[in-house]
């Protein structure tokens, strides 16, 4: 059982919200009302007895938490990073939007542990409330609310609570309180990441090589409308055709792929690039860190660590190579990709 509560708690994390404004009537929430959210927030709580897959009992836990609009404005994304002596041991993603056919405020999840779940906002005077039922791993069901009120335009407090499992109840989780980041001075920011990687920017005719296989398609990078991010179409023969939305993510300070493919599949991968800061640029040589995790259709969760760079560079033809591919604990050939203008 504390598996499974383990699950929805990392997969429900941030789920209630509050705020200091004047109240409205549940059924008149609107999107903007969480505008107070946006931003990046970081709290501390102390791990409690029952869960050694999060981390030894006691420990202290680092909660950062990065809420960004996203898709024009009609969607709120949170991803999310728990810390245990620096050290990262969980991470999330959630998904805020305004669903047309209940006309209520919904909250979509789907989780690193293969879980997932909805639920729908309410809200009374400070306090914001999501009722939520969520799927875990084996089949156990579970239910809860998650509360979040405002203590001032930069502190608020999250606990979840009523949680059940299969209808039997159990205990709360602890009550945190997080901090609103303030940005710091001279860092790398969004626009550093769009501008090292315009290189990037329009048609390609597309090559992927892993060893004696070779495959050819076409590859589309463009600039999303909010010019914060990339949205990239690859599709090449022998390979599932995928979308992605490309950015920096001020929380892990890397570079975030998210993916989506045809066979369903849903993918969600880092950048550390080396040496990074304000003014670098796309170069012949640049190394990276790659770390990906892949959520297949079949429920399988894979995780991959690789080295990525760029090893021929030219107005009309870029080559990158991951290296050193590690998946499942074992050792994966290179793999190559060519973009050349057609």
């Amino acid at each position: 059982m504390r598996r499974a509560v383990l699950c929805v708690a990392v997969l429900w994390w941030a789920a209630g919200l509050s705020s200091a404004a004047e109240s409205v009537k549940p059924d008149g929430l609107q999107l903007k009302d969480l505008a107070w959210i946006i931003g990046e927030w970081q709290g501390e709580y102390i791990l409690p007895e029952g869960f050694p897959e999060l981390g030894p009992a006691g420990s202290k836990v680092v909660r950062n938490e990065l809420w960004q609009w996203t898709l024009a404005r009609e969607f709120i994304v949170l991803r999310s990073r728990d810390e245990i002596d620096g050290k990262v041991s969980s991470t999330g993603h959630e998904l805020v939007g305004f669903d047309d056919a209940t006309g209520k405020l919904a909250h979509w999840l789907f989780g690193s542990t293969g879980g997932h779940g909805t639920g729908v906002w309410s809200r009374e005077g400070d306090r914001w409330m999501l009722k939520w039922e969520a799927a875990a791993p084996g089949g156990k069901k579970f239910a809860g609310t998650s509360d979040q009120i405002l203590i001032d335009a930069d502190t608020y407090t999250w606990q979840m609570r009523d949680l059940t499992e299969n209808g039997k109840k159990i205990p709360d989780w602890p009550k945190v309180t997080l901090k609103r980041k303030k940005p710091s001075p001279g860092g790398v920011t969004a626009d550093d990441y769009v501008e090292f990687h315009k290189p990037l920017l329009g048609s390609w005719k597309a090559t992927i090589e892993v060893g004696e296989q070779v495959n050819h398609g076409t590859a589309t990078w463009q600039l999303a409308e909010n010019k914060k991010c990339f949205m990239v179409n690859l599709q090449v023969d022998g390979y599932p055709a995928l979308q992605a939305m490309m950015g920096y993510d001020p929380v892990s300070g890397k570079f975030t792929q998210t993916t989506f493919d045809s066979e369903g599949s849903y993918q969600v991968a880092t950048l550390d690039i080396a040496g990074m800061k304000k003014g670098k640029k796309m170069s012949e040589g640049f190394i990276g860190k790659w770390e990906e995790k892949r959520f297949q259709a079949d429920g399988t969760v894979v995780t991959a660590t690789e080295t990525l760079s760029c090893t021929e560079m030219g107005e009309r033809r870029l080559v990158f190579v991951w290296s050193n591919r590690r998946e499942r604990g074992k050792t994966l050939p290179d793999w190559k990709l060519t973009y050349e203008r057609p």
